[in-house]
């Protein structure tokens, strides 16, 4: 599998590319460092193993420079490169994973620096769809956002076919995630039933008779 992602790489960039590269630094060990980082950051939690989704790989100035003409390219494919090593080792890595090459004046030549990090959790927020007061409404999410009929929810929902204590949304280190919380009639994302579920953009949640639509902001 590692051998298939390194000859994708190497089509993409090795090819058109090689006469741009020096001679210390190649497509493969940009990508070898960057794949020891995500592996590095790997965290095992209840909700899964995560790894961090930003990088920066730091190049001397010079190399940097003599890479100056294709830089954008080259993010782009370690950030696809790093996105289907991610996949192949059961990492979680939320919608987007991105990669800076940067200059650094501390570097000599040949040599390279990678750091890392989860991204900051993102502006996201509940808008009603349909449901008993819910349509019209707009609902800012914070890291952990109860949803139910009880007055002590965070989002509290005029619905009887939602329990007091129904689901909540909890940011789960690279993305929302919908968690029921035993309700008595279930939670649905996209029609489809559910316990726990990552949230994309745009996906409809459905607690009773009342639909929510997820938005990233």
């Amino acid at each position: 599998m590692l051998r298939r992602l390194e000859e994708a790489l190497r089509a993409a960039l090795e090819a058109p590319f090689a006469h741009l590269f020096p001679e210390q630094v190649q497509p493969l060990e940009m990508a070898a460092a960057l794949r020891e980082a995500m592996t590095a950051s790997r965290r095992h939690t209840p909700e899964g193993s995560f790894a961090h989704n930003e990088y920066t790989l730091r190049l001397s100035l010079a190399d940097h420079r003599s890479l100056a003409s294709i830089i954008t390219s080259l993010e782009r494919e370690l950030a696809s490169h790093l996105r289907e090593f991610a996949a192949t080792e059961g990492l979680q890595v939320g919608a987007a994973v991105t990669v800076l090459v940067a200059p650094d004046d501390g570097l000599g030549q040949g040599q390279m620096r990678c750091g890392s990090a989860f991204a900051v959790r993102p502006a996201a927020r509940l808008e009603g769809v349909s449901g008993p007061g819910a349509k019209g409404h707009s609902w800012p999410l914070a890291e952990r956002t109860a949803i139910g009929r009880s007055a002590e929810c965070d989002i509290r929902l005029e619905d009887l076919v939602v329990s007091r204590h129904h689901a909540e949304v909890a940011w789960c280190l690279v993305h929302y995630e919908l968690r029921d919380l035993g309700s008595q009639n279930g939670s649905h994302v996209n029609g489809q039933p559910t316990t726990r579920s990552a949230l994309a953009d745009r996906d409809l949640v459905e607690l009773g008779l009342t639909q929510l639509r997820f938005r990233l902001v």
